[in-house]
């Protein structure tokens, strides 16, 4: 068959005509004017964080700079009132303020008459006749350290309400907060009364009389799972609204990403 179609053709001629063909038919049928699409490989290793449900999306960069900036301080002050707190309640310091004011909390007694006269109302209380009938003692000056460390535990409470009420404020005013980002900042002002009501309730809880004589005063164990988890929620929540305004379509590498949520949760746990 081969010498009938290479019949009447020398082979040297012939050899040349099929390389022809053939690299005409490996070429690419395109004008040169004409090339093909470039195509990104996707990233394995990068994913895109967007803004959570266009809370931080009709602003300025800068606005959503600065709100989502003092969203992520909100956070750093309820992570605070969580080590405060678990500071107190390690030294058993949860119980020597007796009452509630909420300004006049805000100051400690200055006179050495006043801390006694602090210091004789802690005296009538469960806490400190538990310490009498354990062989104990307390001076005047052990109750001003309890006394400090409650009371540092509640100013930095207002001072977390202040952070988040009075930016809040000028920031509305401003029209920095988005028409979807309005419903959260309701929560969260409803979150921290609660917060601060929840303490209270907490305390008074362990200011009550024991029906045993030798029970030792202590807060309601589910008034302070109430307590430590709105603060918990309130950190949580505050810390995802401000990285949903200050991540905007970036790039975040998945390791990265992956660190960042064990530090959340791992400090949510702690």
């Amino acid at each position: 068959m081969l010498s009938m179609i290479t019949c009447g053709f020398p082979k040297k001629t012939l050899s040349l005509a099929l390389r022809r063909d053939f690299s005409q038919l490996l070429k690419p049928r395109f004008s040169k004017n004409v090339s093909l699409p470039k195509r990104n490989a996707p990233s394995l290793n990068k994913v895109t964080v967007r803004g959570t449900s266009g809370i931080s999306e009709g602003i300025s960069t800068r606005a959503q700079n600065i709100v989502g900036g003092w969203l992520i301080g909100c956070a750093g002050m309820c992570f605070g009132a969580i080590v405060i707190g678990g500071l107190t309640r390690l030294t058993e310091s949860g119980l020597s303020m007796v009452d509630w004011k909420l300004f006049k909390d805000m100051k400690p007694p200055k006179s050495e008459e006043e801390w006694i006269e602090e210091f004789e109302k802690y005296k009538t209380y469960p806490e400190y006749q538990h310490i009498l009938s354990s062989g104990r003692e307390m001076t005047l000056a052990d109750f001003k350290f309890i006394f400090y460390m409650e009371f540092g535990h509640r100013l930095w409470g207002r001072a977390t309400g202040m952070v988040f009420l009075l930016p809040a404020t000028f920031f509305l005013y401003k029209g920095w907060i988005t028409k979807a980002m309005k419903p959260r900042l309701a929560l969260y002002t409803a979150l921290i009364g609660f917060q601060g009501f929840m303490g209270w309730y907490m305390v008074k809880s362990g200011l009550e009389d024991k029906p045993g004589v030798n029970d030792v005063p202590r807060v309601s164990q589910y008034r302070l799972a109430a307590h430590l988890g709105t603060a918990a929620v309130l950190y949580s929540l505050f810390l995802w609204s401000g990285m949903s305004h200050l991540l905007r379509d970036k790039f975040v590498s998945l390791p990265n990403l992956f660190y960042g949520h064990v530090i959340v949760q791992c400090s949510i746990v702690i």
